[in-house]
């Protein structure tokens, strides 16, 4: 399927959801009382805080280059602020997808981090009009090196969390066989040491250094006589 046609299909689907559950994209106020990461926020209202995930956009995770740069600037922009929530979905992992911007504010919080350099915008799913104008954004500031685009190969958290993924995976597979090889190999030293072979063992080697370090002795003393 063309990309055009992929990309029309997943607004055309977006925009569905929005009309048959406009009570789930009803938008919320509440506060910030915690930035988990720079698109991954704790919001307080109505006597509860939810998690909520910025849409359409993918920050720097904890670990990666730039996190505690774009983690600083959302606490900047948002922290203990009252901030509008768009709900769109809620994703697999249980998060509660949104647009998000502060009370007074017209730019979404969303397009601020993009602007900041220090957001990429996913592919297989910011599919909304808007997404576009994101997209712009982020060549933009990829063009004029700004934020994390410094870097002329930043890796994408997903990327960077298969690759940490894959590394975690073949470092057990490793230990696995490791621990596998050592155990075979201390095995016979073991044994040897339950059943007293190792007193044998010594007396044996102490026998033949012996033999060894006195035979040059012996020979010295019939050369010099």
């Amino acid at each position: 399927m063309p990309q055009k046609i992929r990309s029309t299909c997943a607004f055309v689907a977006v925009f569905a959801f929005i009309f048959l559950f406009p009570s789930h994209c009803r938008a919320w106020q509440g506060k910030v009382v915690g930035i988990m990461d720079a698109d991954l926020f704790l919001i307080s209202h109505e006597s509860q805080t939810d998690k909520v995930k910025l849409y359409g956009i993918e920050c720097p995770r904890k670990g990666q280059p730039y996190w505690q740069q774009s983690r600083a600037l959302a606490s900047h922009l948002v922290l203990q602020k009252i901030v509008e929530v768009t709900p769109l979905y809620r994703g697999h992992n249980g998060l509660e997808n949104a647009m998000v911007r502060i009370d007074g504010v017209k730019d979404y919080l969303n397009l601020q981090l993009i602007s900041y350099g220090l957001a990429w915008v996913k592919p297989d799913e910011c599919s909304a009009n808007i997404c576009a104008e994101w997209r712009a954004l982020e060549n933009l500031a990829h063009s004029k090196s700004i934020g994390l685009w410094m870097d002329p190969n930043p890796i994408p958290p997903w990327l960077w969390e298969k690759e940490k993924r894959q590394k975690i995976q073949e470092r057990r597979q490793y230990q696995e066989n490791t621990s596998g090889i050592t155990s075979l190999s201390a095995e016979p030293f073991l044994i040897a040491i339950k059943t007293g072979m190792f007193d044998k063992f010594y007396c044996f080697v102490f026998l033949i250094a012996g033999s060894i370090y006195t035979k040059p002795q012996t020979n010295a003393q019939f050369e010099t006589a």
